[in-house]
């Protein structure tokens, strides 16, 4: 973690659009295995 640069590859821009997965117990067969989110921002402890 020291004398290391951070991983900017996997940072995201506040607001940007996403999908976030349903996992298969919270949907029926036809449903769609997504929802469309918003990224809001990190955890404090991430």
């Amino acid at each position: 973690m020291y004398q290391k640069k951070p991983q900017l590859k996997n940072l995201k821009v506040f607001g940007a659009l996403g999908y976030g997965h349903l996992p298969d117990e919270k949907r029926r067969e036809l449903d769609a295995k997504a929802f469309k989110c918003r990224f809001l921002g990190y955890e404090d402890a991430v």
